[in-house]
């Protein structure tokens, strides 16, 4: 785990571009504490740096870059299956000198060259210099980040794009677009950032920069929604299906806990981070510390006591930290603004930070449920989409009708069965947009870069209303929101984060069962049949809570109710501009207004 920062530029390099460079590492230490390095081809232009955080093969042989008969590569993540490929490798002939991934990178991406992308298994972002070009990859989750910034002299990238305003003179361009979408989604979907001309790479990206003609190609290397006709897909999970999807799960386990360095488990009360836990323990037989974070914070749900139970009842190495940050300050809205560097509202990573702090005492990699609620449809949110859908297919006598609606809606009674009979009647492809925010909705879905950018996802992705959600939260939500606070807030305190379920082939065969298999019975249902094996059902069937982050207390110390008007004032909002606005009961679109405010002048 590490960060990476380069450029390329169409001239001879100088001193103050080796600087800029150096000090642009320096920017990134938190990404890699450990080591750090470059290589320069003055003539051609090229600065390719690292950041190390040691995992694996801990000598400086494994350091970077890494050259190879004039290749270099600079490269942050992890590729799990790199003992496998490396055998395969050395049935081609090749001879390896260190013990760790970063060579079987460089050698798969010389002899495979894109196809490479497509047989790792792991979270990774690359820059790989090759015969006049810079060649970039990024996992197909989107979990390691990738920002690339062009300019007329050519091109610079980072892990990070503090790298970038501490070191470039990059310019803020927030389009009105770009404001609404984030208003509309607490975060800037690929490719935006808020920068002129800095970019983001997405997941399953493959992009080639042209060092002679300055010419960035972008691809995907891998699609979501390839791979199984969904007329094809089941509606029953039954024994040997959750068997496999148990082999598979297991498998995606035990090649993410090989570690030269101490490994442990950030472990909640919640099925997805239990059951990671008792596949270590019980399948793979390997102890693990897991730790939990008891906060004294009233906003943020303590798990500590039920999270205990279960790691005694697995006989695990349990620690609890506690933390006694109860409250925010204006030293956090900094925090929030560095960490991203881009616009983004998911607190969470505060949290992230203060556990992965607390935590680097005791280890360096660390394990995660993320993605299972994702991949297994977890979230609350897809019990009201899944409403939504059984009303749409049993009324249909009220198409044509949402017009009518649409201007009544202020009048239907706000409870949850009426809502949902009433949403039959609007636009699908707006559900998700009012599941998300139902108490801001008639102002959002008035917004028209937010509206047009769902409605396109919606159309593309023909399924039902639970699924387009899901997939909706896979390509857009998780690698922009649910990914980023914890990497970032992890990376903070340099610690690296692994989360099993992401994994490409345990999602690909999720899609071979229908939304309906995997809700018919209950939440969850599929992983908490897997964990009854290991835990009582009392620990198993527990109400899902979630992890919140601290909003209320954030709003209340980071924006006055003077700024908080001026911010209605400022923006034209004019639905909340006649309420008696408090810090203490601020909406969500209040709070990115104030966010945005606060970008345009960080």
């Amino acid at each position: 785990m590490c960060g990476i920062f380069g450029f390329s530029l169409d001239r001879k390099l100088n001193d103050l571009d080796i600087k800029v460079g150096i000090d642009a590492l320096k920017s990134l230490k938190h990404r890699g504490p450990d080591d750090s390095g470059y290589w320069v081809d003055y003539d051609n232009g090229i600065f390719l740096g690292h950041t190390r955080l040691r995992i694996i093969d801990l000598s400086k042989k494994n350091s970077q870059p890494m050259i190879l008969n004039g290749d270099v590569l600079v490269y942050n993540g992890e590729i799990y299956n790199f003992l496998s490929l490396k055998q395969e490798l050395k049935g081609m002939g090749e001879r390896f000198f260190t013990s760790g991934d970063t060579e079987v990178v460089i050698k798969s991406l010389r002899i495979w060259g894109k196809s490479a992308l497509e047989k790792f298994d792991g979270m990774f972002a690359f820059a790989y210099y090759h015969e006049g070009k810079i060649i970039f990859g990024t996992d197909p989750f989107g979990e390691k980040p990738l920002y690339i910034y062009e300019t007329k002299e050519g091109i610079y990238f980072s892990s990070e794009i503090i790298a970038f305003t501490d070191n470039l003179n990059i310019e803020k361009e927030l389009t009105q677009s770009d404001i609404e979408l984030f208003v509309g989604l607490g975060f800037l979907p690929e490719d935006r950032t808020g920068f002129k001309n800095v970019k983001k790479l997405g997941p399953a990206t493959y992009a080639e920069y042209n060092i002679s003609t300055k010419h960035l190609n972008k691809e995907k290397y891998w699609e979501y929604d390839t791979y199984i006709n969904k007329n094809d897909t089941k509606d029953i999970i039954n024994v040997d299906d959750l068997k496999t999807i148990h082999n598979v799960l297991i498998s995606s386990v035990e090649s993410r806990i090989i570690s030269d360095v101490p490994l442990g488990i950030f472990l909640s009360s919640g099925v997805d981070s239990l059951l990671i836990a008792s596949v270590v323990k019980k399948e793979l037989n390997k102890d693990i510390l897991s730790l939990t974070v008891k906060f004294s914070n009233d906003e943020v749900i303590d798990e500590s006591n039920d999270a205990k139970r279960a790691a005694e009842f697995l006989s695990l190495n349990h620690i609890i930290l506690e933390q006694q940050e109860n409250s925010l300050s204006i030293d956090d809205l900094d925090f929030l603004f560095s960490s991203y560097g881009e616009l983004n509202d998911n607190l969470t990573v505060i949290s992230a930070n203060i556990i992965s702090r607390a935590a680097s005492e005791y280890i360096k990699v660390a394990l995660t449920g993320t993605g299972g609620d994702e991949l297994f449809y977890g979230y609350n949110k897809y019990k009201t989409l899944s409403k939504i859908s059984q009303i749409k297919s049993t009324h249909d006598y009220f198409k044509g009708s949402s017009h009518w609606f649409h201007k009544v809606h202020r009048f239907i009674p706000n409870n949850k069965f009426t809502k949902t009979l009433f949403y039959k009647m609007l636009d699908p492809s707006l559900a998700y947009l009012y599941v998300k925010n139902s108490i801001g909705f008639n102002y959002l879905k008035e917004l028209p870069a937010l509206k047009d950018f769902i409605q396109s996802f919606s159309k593309y992705h023909d399924s039902d209303l639970l699924e387009t959600g899901r997939m909706f939260d896979i390509c857009h939500t998780l690698p922009n929101s649910y990914i980023p606070y914890m990497e970032r807030g992890s990376m903070r305190a340099s610690i690296e984060v692994r989360a099993p379920f992401l994994n490409k082939k345990l999602f690909e065969l999720t899609k071979q069962y229908s939304s309906v298999a995997f809700c018919k019975n209950g939440q969850k249902w599929v992983l908490k049949s897997l964990l009854e094996k290991y835990l009582p059902k009392s620990i198993v069937y527990t109400s899902k809570r979630g992890f919140t982050n601290p909003r209320k207390s954030f709003i209340q110390n980071c924006f006055s109710p003077i700024e908080i008007a001026n911010i209605v004032s400022r923006f034209q909002i004019p639905e909340f501009s006649k309420r008696k606005i408090k810090s203490s009961n601020v909406t969500d679109i209040i709070l990115r207004y104030g966010l945005v405010s606060k970008f345009l002048d960080f």
